[in-house]
């Protein structure tokens, strides 16, 4: 590598996508075994802002933060403290997790 301090940046911001990607084949599996069992998406014209959101956050850090930037390890801890936090609702709510709203009727 030339020059320059590593591109943690790139690094963080890749595992981040690459985990959203999962999410989303995660979500789309169950998505569609909840529509199987009479599932019934809620919002769904909601959706659409929800990823470019998404999409607009991640596309800022690539946009707006320095390759080389410091990376403020206090945040990084928030961070990945928060990632923890999502992680368990994941895996809490199961088969029953989407990125959309899917309810069966009848069922909390």
């Amino acid at each position: 590598m030339s020059g320059g301090a590593f591109p943690w940046r790139d690094v963080i911001l890749a595992l981040v996508v690459l985990e959203r990607l999962a999410e989303l084949w995660v979500a789309r599996g169950n998505a569609e075994a909840l529509r199987a069992r009479g599932g019934i998406e809620v919002g769904a014209g909601h959706y659409p802002l929800l990823v470019a959101l998404h999409v607009a956050w991640l596309a800022a850090l690539i946009l707006f933060v320095p390759r080389h930037a410091p990376i403020d390890l206090v945040l990084l801890a928030l961070f990945a403290l928060l990632m923890a936090g999502r992680a368990w609702v994941l895996v809490t709510l199961g088969r029953s997790w989407t990125t959309r709203i899917v309810t069966i009727p009848g069922e909390p």
